[in-house]
């Protein structure tokens, strides 16, 4: 005899315990950076067996996006000298970093 268990995801995601008016969509939540956000209290792509197979649909996405970024405009600092704000966690993340960006030429 055994337990089948399911997780509803979503749910994590719209707890009041951990998000002010879960329902609204509020993006500006996250820009205050991965400190405020309480450990699996977002779980965006689920996990195990039944994680999201448009996550990576999603990060090729990104790519693509990043990449047609930089084939259409050249990106430069706006202060070249001034030391980026890092953050080492799983790998460096910049936290703020001011760019200009200037249209490429059509040749």
């Amino acid at each position: 005899m055994y337990c089948k268990q399911i997780l509803y995801l979503s749910a994590v995601n719209i707890l009041w315990a951990h998000w002010q008016e879960p329902e609204k969509f509020i993006p500006e939540r996250f820009l205050k950076g991965k400190d405020t956000i309480e450990k699996n209290s977002f779980i965006p792509f689920g996990g195990g067996i039944r994680f999201c197979p448009g996550k990576h649909v999603a990060v090729a996405a990104l790519k693509m996006l990043m990449v047609s970024l930089f084939e259409k405009y050249e990106v430069e600092l706006v202060e070249p000298n001034k030391p980026l704000k890092t953050v080492f966690k799983l790998g460096n993340t910049c936290q703020e970093m001011k760019v200009y960006l200037t249209s490429k030429s059509i040749s």
